[in-house]
This record gives C-alpha cells, sequence and structure tokens, in this order.
C-alpha cells in the first residue's frame, strides 16, 4: 500500500471476477455519497457492460464524475492508461475521493504498482483495495492467475451474494479466508 498522503485525494480499488456484484457494490456505495463531496470513479471494463451508463442513467448527482480508461486492460502497457486517465480525471473534477474498478481481468498487482510510482503516489491517497468474490464460484476463479492476483494484492475481502450461495459455500469461503498468509485487514460479507 502507498504511504497515506496528507493533500492525496482517498482512493479505493475495488476488484474482482466478472459477476462477483462490482458493478453494484459500487452503485450502493456511489449512493452513500456525502452530500457535499465530489467523487469520482475511474472504470476499466475491457468489454464488459460499462458501468459508468447504468451510474450516470441512475444517480443523477453532478458531484460524481466517470471516466473510462480507454485501449484496454489499465494494468497493461507500464500503466500508462492508466496514469493519462487519471491524471485528467483529478485535474478536471478535483473530487473529495476516486473510486478505482478494474477489470475483472486485470493483474491488481500493476495497478497498486502504477499507483505507487512518482507523479501519482503524492495525488492520491490509496486506503483499501477490495476484492469481491462470490462464495459460490471463488473456488473456481481462484484457478486463474488475474484472480489470485486480485486477492493477494488486497486487503479486504468481501463475499457476495451470500443470500444465494449455500450455507456450506460461504462457510467454506470463511474457511479459506481465515487461513490466508498474510491476513487480510478486514474479510466480511454483502448481499
Amino acid at each position: 500500500m502507498a504511504e497515506a498522503s496528507a493533500l492525496g485525494v482517498k482512493t479505493n480499488i475495488i476488484t474482482g471476477f466478472l459477476g462477483a456484484g462490482k458493478s453494484t457494490n459500487i452503485l450502493n456505495v456511489l449512493s452513500q455519497k456525502p452530500e457535499k463531496e465530489r467523487w469520482a470513479l475511474l472504470v476499466n471494463e475491457f468489454g464488459e457492460v460499462g458501468i459508468d451508463g447504468t451510474m450516470l442513467s441512475q444517480s443523477g448527482s453532478p458531484d460524481i464524475f466517470v471516466r473510462e480508461v480507454p485501449g484496454g486492460c489499465m494494468c497493461c502497457s507500464s500503466g500508462i492508461p492508466l496514469h493519462m486517465a487519471l491524471n485528467m480525471l483529478l485535474a478536471r473534477a478535483k473530487p473529495d475521493r476516486l473510486i478505482i474498478e478494474p477489470t475483472g481481468l486485470a493483474a491488481l498487482s500493476g495497478i497498486v504498482d502504477t499507483l505507487n510510482r512518482p507523479g501519482i503516489v503524492e495525488a492520491i491517497d490509496l486506503r483499501s483495495v477490495i476484492c469481491l468474490l462470490d462464495p459460490a464460484r471463488f473456488r473456481e476463479e481462484l484457478k486463474k492467475e488475474h484472480i489470485q492476483d486480485q486477492v493477494e494484492a488486497s486487503d479486504i475481502l468481501l463475499a457476495t451474494h451470500c443470500d444465494l450461495a449455500e450455507a456450506q459455500q460461504c462457510d467454506d469461503f470463511f474457511d479459506w479466508a481465515s487461513q490466508l498468509y498474510p491476513q487480510k485487514r478486514l474479510v466480511d460479507s454483502i448481499n
């Protein structure tokens, strides 16, 4: 994690595989934005259904700014697409908080490395890196290297869709998460 910056924009990354509930949970977080704050959302969908159109049509808030990272995954090309999109978004929106949603295919460690580079690390205050996992699918998804990377690079794991999963699947998720080393700062569930 980046060292906290007194002047940087409070930043969170919300990641997870396709179908884990990222967009739904980001919309929920955005709905809780304090009235006097300006927030920005940096999205990289890489072919998935984009959150930007959905968010803009539902929020109606002039204090939420959305920017998509064009040209593929924001973790690729030495982080150049991420760096450029981030600089433009921060300069134009001047947000109090930034939420970054990478594609479910992203190498999260590469994104965190980019955010820790000179020229970026001074502009942001990277808080939590949150990985959403569906207990009904997480074992299968963990076979993929990029999902393993997302889990390793995150400090918070949240089980989604627990209301739709079998009790044993949720128990399996929490048992698995409790054995991770280093331990996550928080492991919980959200529906």
